[in-house]
């Protein structure tokens, strides 16, 4: 035994080492186990915290998406009134357009009072829903959609085809609230349905057939002035019906995949 050799000064030297490893090793072995326990308790602390942020990433790209969706649901919905609304506008413009002097005698007053108001309805506008759109542009939550078609989809819709639209619908209001009332209630004005005058109450014209008017051209003339930009914001928002309804399918199909 190596305690038996040497002096006893120096066995006990050795003894007191011996001893001195023993400790060391088992201070280190137990500090050893300690810094595992601590990688691993900081790794599991970072997976939860990892897994608490996807879920709230997750709830809260539901959360736009469901916003989105709903936006997108009412701008479809308001988007097909005003398409109703061009369509029965340019059926009875191109009535008026159609109408030569040769048929004014036996045209019925009512039947073109009827045609004349609803040819004035390309007043109407479409205002889209952008609070809930820009507030994610602001927000910068944009990124936090992962499908990067919609994304671009919806970046085209809001930043173009919408914008495009408003362009369109300035000219249009130009036409329709000045131009054409004037000229209609200059020449065929007849009176109005309904004369007891109140705040707030809208009122219904009655219009009269203008022979000599209509048989110079003018009537057809001043239609002709709004047809085709009626027949382009119809078309326009025709489009704009099915690329929102495209969308709000898409966003549906990603809502479903998200929630289960």
């Amino acid at each position: 035994m190596i305690f038996n050799q040497g002096t006893p000064q120096q066995r006990g030297f050795l003894f007191a080492g011996r001893w001195v490893d023993l400790i060391m090793n088992k201070v280190l072995a137990r500090g050893g186990i300690e810094l595992i326990a601590v990688i691993l308790g900081i790794t599991i602390s970072l997976w939860i915290d990892d897994r608490k942020n996807e879920r709230l990433e997750l709830k809260e790209q539901i959360s736009l998406l469901d916003n989105l969706q709903r936006s997108l649901e009412q701008d479809l919905d308001y988007a097909k009134k005003i398409q109703k609304q061009l369509d029965s506008c340019l059926v009875s413009q191109n009535f008026l357009i159609a109408l030569d002097c040769a048929s004014v005698d036996t045209l019925r007053n009512e039947l073109f009072s009827q045609h004349v108001r609803h040819s004035t309805k390309g007043s109407w506008s479409f205002f889209p829903r952008y609070g809930v759109y820009r507030a994610l542009s602001q927000n910068n939550d944009l990124g936090l959609i992962e499908n990067d078609d919609l994304k671009s989809r919806l970046i085209t819709l809001y930043d173009f085809v919408y914008k495009r639209y408003e362009n369109m619908d300035i000219v249009m209001e130009n036409h329709y609230q000045y131009t054409y009332p004037k000229y209609l209630i200059d020449d065929y004005f007849a009176g109005i349905e309904n004369d007891e005058f109140s705040v707030g109450k809208e009122y219904f014209i009655d219009y009269s057939i203008n022979k000599e008017k209509i048989c110079s051209g003018s009537l057809k003339k001043e239609i002709l002035h709004i047809n085709s930009i009626t027949v382009y914001a119809y078309q326009s928002v025709k489009r704009i019906t099915v690329q929102v309804g495209e969308l709000i399918e898409q966003i549906n199909s990603e809502l479903n995949r998200l929630v289960n």
